[in-house]
């Protein structure tokens, strides 16, 4: 354009110079011709200065665009539409060596340069410039090397008013492949953060100033209850959420913004507005600044902690529990470390020892509060149990504060952490300081009761064989003396009332009847000293032994009573010392007089037998039966006769066990040697 105007200038100024040496005078005409040349000639000096400093301006104009970044370029628009490049600055030779060739020739630019996915969107955006629209576009372009290149392209379309048509258009393109290349990035990192924010089990959001939604995630629509995501954008809190819940967040939001200050991790408590379920969420918010650093908005984040709170609430309540349990236990909770120093201990074991835990905690267990004579076991036992060789019931000493010494009787466990590795050592202590004592007193008391037991059991054996001696001196003296008496005495009545019988008349009926009756009442003192002997000691014992005594016995008792008895004996093939004989005849004799007494029953049975220097004697019956607990406290008469049987049994080393249910009936089991204890033949 700048050579046109010099050309056009040059050819004014080579017209004009012929009209410079004709004189003024030859008429106005002329006159007035000169003096327009001369105004012209200076005119067209003007434009020759202009067009200096028009050239130059469009020299720096030229080096400006080509020193800047973006190419600028111009197209002329011939007859028939066709578009011709009429310059472009040097620069575009970076991204295409097409425009060096006979290029117009072609006149279709984009058929060289245009990627071929892009054609159709240059050549719409080519008929609207020639529309006179001013049209910004980017488009992708082949380079040089055939590669793709992305381009932001500004056309402005010139105006002729003269031919009323576009004639060029003017154009600057921006390389923003580079641009494009990290947008590309960008909305892949966007579409990777998305994905990942829809797909967190957390709510997440991003309000404005108003505590309005601009951006929500998936699992907080759903927690919403909202169709999709933008249904949720330009809303609040109370479109959603309770009044009062709603209310809180607002104003909590509102205090942020004016603040500035992060909320992080925020507790708080939260009611479902469909079921009234109260809930927790942990909440964090962060305020988002603009580039000039005004608060703008906030980005925050909810998580629902119902479950971990209401598992964190039991795990107090249970830690609280174990503490409880561990402070009031009446026995030594201990913890101590890999190397035997003191970690924990509870209040027990301050009571005991003295000590308090801020005392002791850290020392060495073993030089604080075991004696030294016990270290080395002490160590030794520590060391199997801190490798997993569980020890119980050990008894090991303490030292308390005061220098006393505890008896302790310990039971430990191996403590691991979750890779089974060892942590320390839990024992569990019972001081046993007292009951050790206890049952050393009771140790002596059991043998002082012990001897006289058998002291006591010597004096029955001893009573006993006295009141059999005793018993058989009675007998023998009621048999030799009384007997002899009576059997005098009948003998003389006897003869009185043969006499008697010769005379007859009233007082011979009187003397016959008063010794008819003194016969019969020595009869029966007779039969009575008989009974008394034979409850004392039945003579058949001492001529024909145990089992003729029983036969005996058996067959008077149930001559007396209204149930049956039966004996199933037979001949013992061992001699039986006579304290022994004593013994289970007079067991006999109690265990009937109970059965008649108690057990109301239909048959008692009898039986008798030895195996293995042992005699041994059951007596049974299907009667009434009663509780055994009740024959452990003779509160009634007749447990006496029970405990008696077994102090007889007992006094000649033997013993006597009574079986009985409530309607079951009663059995009484004898066991005792054939000779006792003290060998008596």
């Amino acid at each position: 354009m700048v050579k046109r105007v010099t050309a056009l200038l040059k050819s004014l100024h080579r017209f004009f110079s012929k009209f410079k040496a004709k004189p003024v005078s030859v008429g106005n005409k002329y006159s007035q011709t000169g003096q327009q040349n001369q105004e012209l000639h200076a005119h067209i000096q003007n434009l020759e200065i202009l067009l200096e400093k028009i050239r130059q301006s469009e020299e720096r104009y030229r080096l400006l665009l080509e020193l800047c970044t973006d190419y600028a370029y111009a197209l002329r628009i011939e007859p028939e539409k066709k578009i011709r490049l009429e310059w472009a600055t040097d620069s575009i030779n970076q991204v295409t060596d097409f425009l060096s060739n006979d290029i117009n020739g072609n006149g279709d630019l984009s058929y060289f340069i245009i990627h071929p996915e892009d054609k159709t969107l240059a050549k719409r955006r080519m008929e609207s410039l020639l529309t006179g629209q001013k049209d910004i576009c980017e488009f992708r372009l082949i380079d040089e090397n055939e590669g793709v290149r992305w381009f932001r392209d500004i056309g402005c379309p010139i105006w002729d008013s003269t031919r009323q048509e576009i004639v060029q258009i003017y154009g600057v393109a921006q390389d923003i492949t580079k641009h494009k290349s990290f947008e590309d990035k960008l909305l892949n990192e966007r579409d990777l953060l998305r994905t990942l924010v829809d797909h967190l089990p957390d709510d997440i959001y991003v309000k404005d100033t108003q505590s309005r939604y601009l951006l929500v995630n998936e699992p907080l629509r759903r927690h919403l209850e909202a169709a999709t995501a933008q249904d949720v954008l330009g809303k609040t809190d109370f479109d959603f959420k309770a009044l009062k819940s709603a209310q809180r967040s607002f104003e909590d939001e509102q205090a942020l913004l004016q603040s500035g200050q992060p909320l992080i991790s925020h507790i708080e408590p939260l009611t479902d507005h469909i079921n009234g379920n109260q809930k927790w969420v942990l909440t964090t918010k962060i305020p988002i600044r603009d580039t000039r650093g005004q608060v703008i908005g906030l980005v925050g984040m909810s998580r629902d902690i119902t479950h971990l709170k209401m598992a964190e609430d039991a795990l107090r309540r249970g830690r609280d529990f174990a503490e409880g349990i561990i402070d009031t236990a009446q026995v030594i909770i201990l913890v101590l470390g890999t190397k035997g120093h003191i970690i924990r201990f509870n209040h027990y074991l301050e009571e005991i020892s003295g000590y308090t835990l801020d005392e002791v905690q850290g020392k060495n267990w073993f030089t604080t509060f075991i004696p030294p004579e016990e270290w080395a076991r002490t160590r030794s036992l520590f060391s199997q149990a801190i490798n997993d060789v569980q020890t119980q019931g050990v008894i090991s000493p303490i030292i308390t504060k005061r220098g006393d010494i505890r008896e302790i009787e310990w039971y430990d466990k191996t403590l691991k952490d979750h890779n089974n590795n060892t942590i320390g050592l839990l024992a569990i202590g019972q001081d046993i300081t007292d009951r050790r004592r206890f049952e050393q007193e009771r140790n002596q008391l059991f043998e002082a009761v012990r001897k006289q037991g058998e002291q006591l059991r010597a004096l029955t054996q001893q009573l006993s064989k006295t009141q059999e001696v005793e018993r058989k001196a009675l007998t023998r003296e009621l048999h030799d003396q009384i007997g002899q008496n009576l059997t005098a005495l009948d003998l003389n009545l006897n003869i009185i009332q043969t006499q008697l019988a010769i005379n007859s008349g009233q007082a011979n009926e009187i003397i016959w009847s008063r010794i008819k009756d003194t016969l019969e009442i020595i009869s029966q003192t007779g039969d009575r000293i008989r009974d008394v002997m034979t409850h004392l000691r039945p003579q058949i014992l001492d001529d024909f032994g145990l089992i003729a005594a029983l036969r005996w016995y058996t067959d008077l008792f149930a001559s007396r009573v209204d149930f049956s008895v039966r004996l199933q004996a037979e001949e013992l093939n061992i001699k039986l010392a006579a304290p022994v004989e004593d013994t289970l005849f007079r067991i006999t004799q109690e265990a009937l007089t109970n059965a008649a007494k108690h057990a109301q029953p239909n048959l008692v049975t009898l039986s008798i037998n030895s195996y293995n220097d042992k005699v041994y004697l059951i007596i049974s019956d299907d009667g009434v039966g009663f509780e055994l607990a009740d024959q452990a406290v003779p509160i009634e008469k007749r447990h006496w006769g029970l405990i008696t049987m077994a102090e007889r049994a007992a006094a000649i080393g033997g013993y006597c066990r009574v079986e009985s249910q409530p309607g079951k009936g009663t059995r009484v089991i004898v066991e005792v040697p054939h000779l006792d204890h003290d060998h008596i033949s």
